[in-house]
């Protein structure tokens, strides 16, 4: 159950962190950012050495994964449509101008996203 829920809310939040991350200030970047983000979440949910060259990235970081390949996943993808709705305005404007809630949200995902990965 937990590994669902972390799909579900890291493709909500993992483009605002890319976008952020790369400093993209269009709506074309935030959706090139969500775009490049459901490449990879399909990629690692369909192909057992997809998934093990993302762990490999990430057992470079201090968050190493663990990542189950299970073509069920994609039922999430559908949550980037809502996250390019809700964030793609806001994380076009300059970081002065985005909204607290879009802040707080960014932050309140990401903790989600790790509290309930494998």
């Amino acid at each position: 159950m937990t590994g669902k829920l972390s799909d579900f809310a890291g493709l909500l939040v993992a483009p605002a962190v890319l976008a952020s991350l790369l400093r993209v200030t269009s709506r074309r970047g935030v959706l090139g950012a969500h775009v490049a983000i459901g490449v990879v979440f399909s990629a690692i949910k369909l192909a057992p050495e997809a998934a093990r060259a993302v762990e490999g990235l990430m057992a470079l970081t201090p968050l190493p994964w663990r990542i189950t390949v299970d073509p069920t996943d994609l039922i999430a993808l559908p949550v980037l449509l809502a996250s390019y709705r809700v964030l793609g305005e806001a994380m076009a404007r300059p970081a002065p101008a985005r909204p607290v809630a879009h802040r707080l949200a960014l932050m309140a995902g990401s903790l989600a996203c790790v509290a309930t990965s494998k």
